[in-house]
């Protein structure tokens, strides 16, 4: 069971290869943001205990969390992207302010399009 739940994670979160649906898209980001709130809370605690080395440290690993969660997000935004039909060069539009707001609201929004029946290959049998 645990390996089952280990080889998902490897292989849903951890690259940008296939697709994702509306909803798996919206519990992914869901995620990212509750795991970046709760980091941010904690961190808060300790600037307010007045906790000087361990916010230290606790800063060093927000920053490096932080990093591998937009990694994570830029990974799920393209497999979105290659789900709904539109290019994953549009996944540049998160580097805008505003406008990377619109643009995750338009993932969750945008239906999927069907996948198609046959691979290119089995297309070029057919063609000769």
């Amino acid at each position: 069971m645990i390996d089952s739940k280990q080889n998902f994670i490897n292989k849903k979160l951890h690259s940008s290869a296939g697709r994702i649906t509306r909803k798996t898209f919206f519990f992914t980001q869901l995620l990212i943001c509750v795991v970046n709130f709760v980091l941010s809370i904690v961190l808060e605690i300790a600037e307010a205990k007045h906790f000087s080395g361990f916010y230290a440290f606790l800063t060093v690993i927000y920053c490096l969390i932080s990093i591998y969660i937009c990694v994570l997000s830029v990974f799920s935004m393209v497999k979105r992207c290659r789900d709904a039909g539109i290019s994953a060069y549009w996944c540049f539009l998160l580097l805008v302010p505003i406008v990377n707001l619109v643009f995750i609201i338009f993932l969750l929004f945008k239906g999927s399009i069907p996948l198609p029946q046959a691979s290119a290959a089995q297309n070029l049998e057919n063609k000769n």
